[in-house]
């Protein structure tokens, strides 16, 4: 998903998540991560949630949200 600023979106993705002021803060495999606006939180295979820079992403993802 992009993170837009919906936190009603974001929990609904991530549960587990939260906000910190214009960052989400997301655990990670590696730990906590902060996601800034307009970044993409992705959810990998075994359910596990990453953040990931739009350029990056769209080079390497499809969008499903």
């Amino acid at each position: 998903m992009l993170w837009e600023g919906d936190s009603e979106q974001l929990l609904k993705f991530c549960p587990s998540a939260h906000v910190a002021g214009s960052c989400v803060v997301i655990s990670t495999l590696e730990g906590e991560m902060k996601a800034a606006y307009g970044d993409y939180l992705i959810k990998g295979l075994k359910g596990e949630f990453y953040p990931c820079k739009p350029d990056i992403f769209k080079l390497s993802y499809k969008e499903d949200i």
